[in-house]
């Protein structure tokens, strides 16, 4: 492995880990809003019929709460997953048609999940919104690359 591949590594999960602990930060201001407990609980409201006190909150309630309502971290916290899972695709497959067939599958994913978790509340929207635009992104320069591969391979061949 290159030393630039570690540096791109290191980088991205260290911004993966802050992130998530800021995020989670941000998010424990659930605690404090009960009124939101029903709109914002979804992973506790799957395990608990009757929640009542905030120690039966979810952590990952907390990073729902976070995103709905100070979107940074969560932001910061997708970039930098969305970077770890292309660099890790880029370290296990190395033939290229490998590689843009599964950054393609997904990034249809991550858009199909983004789509339906879209909600009512704005920042939310600005959020998933924010991720349609990185898969769009990635789509688009994953299209380049594969045009660009199959142009050379057809002009070397004549």
């Amino acid at each position: 492995m290159r030393l630039r591949t570690i540096i791109q590594l290191s980088v991205s999960l260290l911004f993966l880990f802050l992130s998530t602990l800021a995020a989670l930060y941000e998010g424990s201001a659930i605690r404090e809003d009960p009124f939101e407990w029903g709109w914002s609980t979804p992973f506790t409201l799957l395990t608990t019929d009757n929640l009542s006190h905030a120690d039966q909150l979810s952590k990952l309630d907390y990073l729902i709460y976070a995103a709905k309502f100070q979107p940074l971290f969560p932001s910061i916290m997708l970039v930098s997953l969305i970077h770890l899972l292309i660099l890790s695709t880029y370290l296990i497959t190395q033939s290229p048609m490998k590689r843009t067939l599964y950054l393609s599958i997904l990034v249809c994913t991550m858009l199909a999940g983004s789509l339906m978790m879209l909600s009512n509340h704005v920042e939310t929207k600005y959020f998933y919104v924010g991720i349609l635009l990185v898969g769009t992104l990635i789509s688009l320069r994953l299209a380049i690359q594969n045009f660009k591969q199959t142009n050379s391979r057809s002009c070397n061949k004549t």
